[in-house]
């Protein structure tokens, strides 16, 4: 059977392994502000390039 290889490939083939686990902890308080559309009430953005909360 084929396999791909390329310079590297063990560094991200076991990148899973130095990301720390996190826990993400619910927040069921989000309320849209007011003067949003009621189609768009239930969308949700997180700003930044936060890794823990993605």
């Amino acid at each position: 059977m084929p396999t791909l290889q390329w310079v590297g490939k063990d560094k991200v083939v076991n990148h899973h392994l130095d990301v720390p686990f996190r826990v993400l902890n619910k927040v069921s308080s989000f309320r849209a502000p007011e003067g949003t559309p009621a189609n768009s009430t239930d969308n949700r953005i997180i700003h930044g390039d936060n890794l823990e909360a993605l």
